[in-house]
């Protein structure tokens, strides 16, 4: 839970999560989003953003489904669209070996 986000280079992480995870394994992936208010709560809290969280929610969203099928998306709060969220968690499936 929240890792991935300090990450700017996230292929290789990633790939190496879906190798060690069992075949029929799931990862819980979570991370926050990167948008205004979140930018601000960071601010208030002398939390620089910019340099601490290189990778955007949407990046990692993308290397996930790239490496993994995204079985299921879980945002906070339920009641945003995720560019607008606080924090998303994925569920993420293993690709089968071919």
């Amino acid at each position: 839970m929240s890792v991935l986000e300090h990450i700017s280079d996230l292929d290789q992480p990633i790939k190496e999560i879906a190798r060690v995870l069992k075949e029929s394994g799931n990862a819980i992936i979570g991370f926050p989003v990167k948008n205004f208010i979140m930018h601000q709560f960071f601010k208030i809290i002398k939390f620089d953003d910019e340099k601490d969280h290189p990778s955007h929610h949407r990046d990692i969203y993308n290397a996930l489904k790239r490496n993994f099928n995204v079985e299921k998306i879980v945002i906070f709060p339920s009641f945003l669209k995720i560019d607008h969220a606080l924090y998303v968690v994925c569920r993420c499936k293993k690709i089968k070996s071919k």
